[in-house]
């Protein structure tokens, strides 16, 4: 049998907590007890650059700025290396000319170096590795800081991006560092729900693997370890979202973990929702500054000055006796890191914080059909103001700042850049988005900016006849089937939330639906187990693709008002119109018709045109580029009794092509609203457009040529850095939650 991820309970009583209280405690005292007092010292020779603090060294090629290797500990034991010379880490991104989406791949060396801290300044190095721009390359200057601390286990990084408005146009399609493990690590932890032991470096390779529909995805036919023969590994089994990403890593024999640490995401374009990849076989860790995944254009910079700061975030180590304490130790330094943010005074360039302002308010929700409702738990963030209250999902040029509203809706955002924004907000559980009508503008002269209530009115013209699903951006809670592939395995067992992550789930819908598609009965069926979560399209005998048809069933004047709260099901008398609204929660190359008691598709209400470039199917996500759909309903197509709504996704040249549903729910009789029957609705403009069919390869995975050994050894070590009992403090009261 593999070893499926599944939710891991860390701690399960007293006992297990007062374990993993003493494991750190001990830990702690260790280190910090090496840790005193040590001065930070940086040495050089012909091609490479230590910055040691007496627990942790790191050693980066010299010029060219990336990491030769790291050593963890204390100077007597420094034989624990992470990242070889034969493996260094790696800075790189994908550009291209403005207009087109294929361009050269980059492995970004620099030319120049600097120590940038004061030479008096004992409690910190820190580092600039710099590359100009030259004619040919892309039109930037990159420049990437390191930063080390006296008593730290860690590594702070930040990339700084510069164009000027004489270079050249283009767009910037992916931007990452990758940081490649010594083969021990073989166990990754990205949540307390998502941790599982890893095949090997070398189980991917052709020998010993078989090639799936996906290039990604491969079957493991003889893995070094026959547990996970059979089993499907694809990089994107372990993306996550952008809000869940504070902390993730990988540790090595249960005792020493490396970690990627984020105490703010304000610089990843695309909000707390974007998708993104974070682990690979290898082993590898990976901090994704910005991709096109999931659906995020590009960043289109055209005729300008723009610079960017990406980061900064921490490359963090620790030491403890098992993968509950390593894991719980993380959380606690990305809360701490969290806390401390923007880290004000710890780097020398005046661009990095800043000025920043306090902004605080309160989302007031004014929903008719629910008063006194509250905007509890909103996700509420300051992006670039644009058109829609979706757009905030492809700002990628500056920086967005995001929070979780408390249970009354009131919100603070701690630390603003200056400039001018939207607020925009989403309450899970509500459909709509709020934007707010005014802009936004925040001036650093402005310690704390109050913006008092905010009233979000989700979107309603008439009330609730049926509704499907729960609206909060994703597909996860509706039906994911087992995988129809036999005799192989799946990281995420039947219970996990993230099973649609699954290799094949989309092959098993015929199987599901062998004769006819999906037959949805309002009042009768259940979302989680009778609606699929993705609508697909169909390979029939033939061995071509079809086009799917799902339908849903509902009456109207044929339940009594007293069994409406519960079946969701109203009366109402077929006069008037009706609104379909539609939350999409993701869609590649695919095509909405709708069309009420029409089965032939004589006379569709709506087509929404090719809509959807995120890919979310094959990239094992069950959302994307979010977006909502309003379809118009003459109310002389409905009639007393029972009725159908189709949905047809018509796309089938493609065979990814899908749409994912959020929600869905049907408003009337609408008050005012007017249609005859075979009045159609506007086709919805995609909110871009979409790319040709198919979503090219990717650039595959590239060591850095001309790898160079150090001079020096290098080293890395335990996390002290001042936590001591701060750290416990805050560890027992997440205990204290877990338990």
């Amino acid at each position: 049998m593999g070893r499926p991820l599944t939710r891991v309970s860390l701690l399960r009583s007293g006992f297990a907590a007062y374990i993993v209280v003493a494991q750190i405690t001990s830990a702690i005292q260790g280190l910090a007890a090496a840790a005193d007092g040590a001065p930070v010292t940086w040495k050089e020779d012909a091609k490479s650059l230590t910055l040691d603090n007496g627990l942790f060294r790191v050693t980066f090629a010299k010029p060219q700025g990336y990491v030769l290797s790291i050593r963890y500990g204390p100077p007597s034991q420094r034989p624990d290396i992470l990242l070889s010379a034969a493996r260094p880490s790696y800075f790189d991104l994908n550009w291209s000319p403005l207009g087109t989406d294929t361009g050269p791949y980059d492995v970004v060396y620099a030319t120049t170096y600097a120590i940038t801290s004061a030479a008096t300044d004992t409690s910190k190095v820190e580092v600039s590795f710099t590359r100009p721009y030259v004619t040919g390359a892309v039109p930037l200057t990159l420049e990437t800081r390191y930063l080390l601390r006296q008593g730290n286990t860690g590594l702070y990084v930040y990339h700084k991006l510069t164009h000027n408005k004489a270079w050249p146009d283009f767009q910037l399609q992916q931007l990452r560092t990758v940081w490649d493990l010594d083969p021990g690590f073989d166990y990754t932890i990205l949540a307390d729900d998502r941790q599982r032991k890893m095949p090997g470096p070398n189980d991917l390779t052709p020998a010993v693997s078989a090639d799936t529909s996906i290039p990604e995805a491969r079957v493991l036919t003889q893995p070094k370890d026959p547990a996970f023969k059979g089993e499907i590994n694809d990089k994107y089994h372990y993306s996550a979202d952008v809000k869940d990403l504070s902390v993730l890593g990988w540790t090595r024999n249960s005792s020493t973990g490396f970690w990627i640490i984020s105490g703010s995401e304000e610089y990843i374009g695309g909000g707390p929702t974007k998708q993104d990849l974070t682990v690979q076989v290898f082993p590898l860790i990976l901090k994704m500054l910005h991709s096109r995944h999931y659906g995020t254009p590009a960043v289109a910079i055209q005729g300008e000055d723009w610079s960017k700061i990406y980061g900064p975030y921490l490359i963090y180590v620790n030491a403890a006796p098992s993968n509950a304490a390593l894991w719980a130790d993380a959380r606690a330094r990305a809360a701490n890191e969290t806390k401390t943010w923007p880290y004000l005074g710890l780097f020398t360039d005046p661009s990095f914080p800043g000025p920043r302002t306090r902004v605080r308010g309160t989302l007031v929700l004014a929903d008719p059909t629910n008063p006194g409702a509250k905007a509890a738990g909103a996700f509420v963030g300051l992006a670039a103001p644009g058109d829609d209250a979706n757009c905030w999902q492809d700002d990628v040029r500056g920086y967005q700042f995001w929070t979780r509203a408390d249970a009354n809706g009131s919100f603070v955002l701690p630390s603003v850049r200056p400039g001018t924004y939207s607020v925009y907000a989403f309450v899970p559980g509500v459909f709509g988005n709020f934007q707010s009508g005014q802009l936004i503008a925040v001036n650093a002269s402005i310690p704390t900016l109050l913006l008092g209530d905010l009233t979000f009115t989700p979107p309603r013209l008439g009330p609730t006849l049926w509704e499907i699903g729960v609206p909060d951006r994703s597909a996860g809670e509706f039906f994911v089937p087992k995988p129809n592939k036999l005799n192989l395995q799946y990281p995420y067992n039947a219970t996990n939330p993230n099973r649609y992550r699954d290799y094949g789930v989309w092959d098993a819908y015929a199987a599901t639906y062998p004769v006819q598609d999906l037959v949805y009965q309002v009042g009768v069926s259940s979302h989680s187990k009778d609606w699929f979560f993705v609508q697909p399209v169909r390979l029939v005998p033939t061995g071509t693709n079809v086009p799917t048809v799902w339908r849903i069933d509902f009456p109207l004047n044929s339940f009594a008002p007293a069994a409406l709260q519960s079946s969701r099901v109203a009366a109402a008398p077929a006069a008037g119109g009706f609104v379909l609204r539609v939350g999409v929660a993701a869609a590649q190359q695919a095509a909405l018709v709708v069309a009420v008691n029409d089965p032939g598709f004589v006379n569709p209400v709506f087509d929404s045109g090719v809509i959807g470039q995120d890919n979310a199917l094959a990239r094992a996500g069950a959302h994307g580029d979010y977006d909502e759909l309003e379809v118009l309903i003459a109310g002389g197509l409905l009639r007393p009794g029972g009725n159908s709504l189709f949905l047809k996704q018509r796309r089938s040249d493609y065979g990814f092509a899908h749409i994912m549903y959020d929600y869905l729910r049907l408003e009337g009789p609408v008050s005012g609203l007017s249609l005859t029957p075979g009045t159609k609705s506007p086709v919805a403009a995609p909110r871009r457009a979409p790319p040709p069919p198919g979503n090219g390869p990717e650039v595959p995975r590239q060591a850095p040529p001309g790898s160079m050994s150090s001079s020096a050894p290098t080293n890395i070590r335990y996390g002290a850095d001042g936590l001591g009992m701060c750290l416990l403090i805050g560890l027992v009261c997440i205990l204290a939650s877990w338990l």
